[in-house]
Parts: structure tokens; C-alpha cells; sequence
């Protein structure tokens, strides 16, 4: 019985071990780091509805993202990666219906457009939209969550453009 514990110990350790070590991150999809800088400009919501901090919260977020979790030096303009963009969409939709039709809870999902150009390596540029969505108990107002629901589709939106281009994901 020893023998199969010991047998099933050594059959298992290069699996254990395999998943070990450190996993390295690169701004460039795995080479050395090319790109120095980053220009992040102003996304202006062009929703047909809209919160009036809305891009100020997203712009600023995506800004901070790159500042505190690569090391990209943040320019003003022509730097070597470059996202524009605009709010294309703001909308709230019913998701949790009783069984006496009334919603119980309404869907906030924001749509962003983000234009990437990498002066880099041109063939990771991409034009595409990003879009997530939070739900909001349907007894409270719209305008008393926005600001929660903002800042936490915001993040969850940054954090995909964030891996799809400084994490190659």
C-alpha cells in the first residue's frame, strides 16, 4: 500500500509543480517593453441619456489604472500607445420581474467605445466597443445610485481594456 502512495506521490509531483513559479506580465504581449508612454484622452458621452460625471469618472479611472498598474508614463499627447473614445450608450432596463410585473431591480449598462493605437506594434490597434452593467434595487432612484453603479462599471470596462492591451488577453 506504501508503495502505491509513494508511486502515486512521484507520478503527481511534476503536475504540482508545474503550476508552480511566477507568471511575468509584459506591456507588449510577452517581449521586452517597447512602449514608454501612454495618452489617454477626454471620452465625452454621447449617450441620448447620460450622467453628467460619467466621463469625467471614466476617463480618470482608465488614467489611474495605467498609472498605478503599469509603467507607462502618462502624456498628453502622442504617446506610444493612444486611447480615444466616446459613451455611446447610458440605458436602464428592467431585469427582475415579480410575479405581479412590477420590477424588482433595474440593469444601468454603459457602453464605451475605445479606440486603441499602438505606434508600436500597429497590428495590436483596435477600434471596438466595451460594455458592462450593474443592477440596482427598483426601489431606490436612478440619481440617488448612479454614482456607485458609475464607478463600478467603470472599473469592471477599464479592467478589460486594461487586459486587452497591457495584458495581451
Amino acid at each position: 500500500m506504501q508503495k502505491k502512495i509513494f508511486f502515486l506521490l512521484i507520478l503527481s509531483l511534476p503536475m504540482i509543480f508545474s503550476g508552480c513559479g511566477s507568471v511575468q506580465y509584459s506591456l507588449t504581449g510577452g517581449g521586452p517593453l517597447d512602449a514608454k508612454t501612454v495618452t489617454i484622452n477626454y471620452f465625452p458621452n454621447k449617450a441620448a441619456l447620460g450622467n453628467p460625471d460619467l466621463s469625467q469618472v471614466f476617463t480618470e479611472a482608465l488614467k489611474d489604472k495605467f498609472l498605478k498598474e503599469s509603467k507607462l508614463e502618462l502624456v498628453d499627447q502622442n504617446g506610444d500607445w493612444t486611447f480615444t473614445g466616446y459613451i455611446s450608450s447610458y440605458t436602464t432596463a428592467p431585469v427582475a420581474i415579480s410575479s405581479d410585473n412590477k420590477a424588482q431591480s433595474t440593469r444601468l449598462t454603459i457602453v464605451i467605445n475605445v479606440k486603441f493605437e499602438d505606434k508600436i506594434n500597429p497590428k495590436k490597434n483596435f477600434n471596438q466597443p466595451f460594455t458592462n452593467y450593474a443592477d440596482y434595487d427598483n426601489s431606490k432612484n436612478l440619481s440617488d445610485v448612479a454614482g456607485t453603479l458609475i464607478a463600478d462599471i467603470s472599473t469592471k470596462i477599464v479592467q478589460d481594456i486594461f487586459s486587452k492591451t497591457a495584458l495581451d488577453w
